[in-house]
């Protein structure tokens, strides 16, 4: 698949006439009305993207020791998605945080359609939490998805995430 760069420019400007008193309440009106946006337009992560580690392994790449995963990819929209980014955070039965990390993925992922995705990770023997993740059997292990972007093809960018 291309690798696509995506840039987001975000260009603003609000203009205004009128009295001190009428700039106040247009403020006031223009924060109520962004609230109310934001709330309406708030989408969940978990109905834009869903995200499952199917595999992980402990392996020596490049003469360096790395943990690799593999996750199956689905776009649950109606829109074609550049990129997204978000951090991986795996947990033990208990809910327990065991590793986390930042992730991106920049291939275009089309209405619909579901991707097996492949990472990995340095693995530093010297970390606890990364020995504990080596040692876990990923059917012991829950792998959720805390999102910072989303960017689809029609050049809207997610920022806003409702976490409920």
């Amino acid at each position: 698949m291309e690798t696509k760069l995506f840039i987001a420019v975000l260009l603003a400007g609000i203009i205004s006439c009128g009295s001190p008193a009428d700039k106040q309440k247009d403020k006031e009106q223009q924060s109520v009305e962004t609230t109310t946006q934001n709330e309406a337009e708030s989408p969940q992560f978990s109905k834009i993207i869903k995200m499952e580690c199917i595999e992980k392994s402990h392996q020596q790449s490049g003469g360096n020791a790395v943990i690799h995963y593999k996750f199956t990819i689905n776009n649950l929209t109606e829109k074609d998605i550049n990129s997204f980014k978000g951090r991986i955070v795996f947990s033990n039965k208990e809910g327990i945080e065991v590793k986390s990390f930042t992730m991106a993925y920049d291939q275009l992922l089309e209405a619909g359609e579901e991707v097996i995705w492949e990472a990995e990770t340095l693995f530093d023997e010297f970390m606890d939490d990364e020995n504990a993740l080596r040692s876990a059997d990923v059917k012991d292990l829950t792998c959720k998805w805390e999102p910072i972007e989303v960017s689809y093809a029609n050049g809207k960018t997610v920022t806003d995430f409702n976490p409920n």
